[in-house]
């Protein structure tokens, strides 16, 4: 299977795990609870996780762990040389662009200094 495959699959399994964790954290007992007086096993089954959510939230951290590893692991294989590429292509502009982009930070970091109070108080 190619690696670039591998990457997509292990980016939609962070996706999952991530949606997963945020479903239950976000969802309403009293919702859930209407749900299961409805017939809902699946919603039976998320009041049962929502109430000891500790193991939940640790299998779904463990998952999405271990895939955003692998796929570091898989994108590295994958994306290295398309990536080296493009810094290498890059490396000229940014050069020509140094000047203006250490002035301007320069600048804007001064401003900010001189002017925090005044900004503090206005919000």
């Amino acid at each position: 299977m190619n690696a670039l495959v591998i990457l997509v699959l292990l980016i939609l399994i962070c996706g999952f795990f991530a949606l997963a964790e945020m479903a239950l954290a976000a969802s309403r007992r009293s919702r859930l609870q209407l749900l299961v007086d409805a017939g809902s096993h699946a919603a039976a089954r998320a009041l049962r996780i929502k109430e000891t959510p500790s193991r939940f939230i640790a299998a779904t951290q463990t998952g999405l762990t271990t895939a955003s590893l692998l796929a570091g692991i898989f994108g590295e294989n994958a994306l290295a040389a398309h990536i080296e590429n493009f810094i290498a292509a890059s490396l000229p502009l940014l050069a020509a662009a140094r000047t203006e982009i250490a002035l301007t930070t320069t600048v804007v970091n001064k401003y900010c200094q001189q002017n925090q109070n005044r900004h503090a108080v206005a919000q």
